[in-house]
């Protein structure tokens, strides 16, 4: 049974599905969620599941001894990002290397890069007139956005008037696809 830590800054949307699916798997467990931020939905989903939470605050991540830590703690085998909002430090990368995934809500590499997340993306994916996005699940490694490409899921966004509808269509994406990806590329992943 694979053990994961889920990271997130925000509400924690793909927090909870993530957490709805894994409740039900054979193959993987998550074991902890961690936040840069206490305010983060992600924390009260965590509590209603009844899983370990932990806040750590950007130094802490940043210095990374800390993290490095709570995830021995935890005994963390890999690492989900779910809208975590801070660069991920070279030593976690490196101590995870290939295990450490994150989903993007374009199709990488358009859109991508520091300050490319959530509402920004959207904007300038209707911004140039796209007639398709999508989401991008991939793995993590020191540049933002440029880990390899684990999936891909297409949207068409012809009929999208705005940035908001275009984010819609997108969030369904990960809601549909994201805990299924994260499950497979994890169970195959080697002991």
């Amino acid at each position: 049974m694979k053990k994961l830590a889920v990271f997130a800054s925000g509400t924690g949307t793909n927090v909870y599905n993530l957490l709805k699916h894994f409740e039900l798997s054979s193959n993987c467990k998550i074991v902890l969620v961690l936040t840069n931020n206490p305010n983060s939905g992600a924390l009260k989903h965590a509590e209603s599941f009844k899983v370990s939470h932990v806040t750590l605050p950007n130094n802490s991540i940043e210095n990374h001894d800390e993290l490095i830590k709570v995830l021995k703690e935890f005994e963390i085998d890999g690492i989900v990002l779910a809208g975590f909002l801070r660069k991920i430090p070279n030593e976690i990368v490196a101590l995870y290397e290939d295990l450490i995934v994150n989903i993007h809500p374009s199709l990488l590499p358009k859109y991508g890069g520091k300050g490319m997340f959530g509402i920004n993306v959207h904007n300038a994916v209707f911004s140039y007139k796209e007639k398709e996005t999508g989401i991008t699940i991939h793995k993590v490694n020191e540049v933002y956005d440029e880990g390899g490409i684990i999936a891909q899921f297409f949207t068409s966004i012809e009929d999208c008037k705005t940035a908001n509808q275009i984010q819609k269509k997108v969030q369904q994406l990960e809601k549909t696809y994201f805990p299924i990806v994260v499950e497979k590329y994890f169970s195959n992943k080697g002991n």
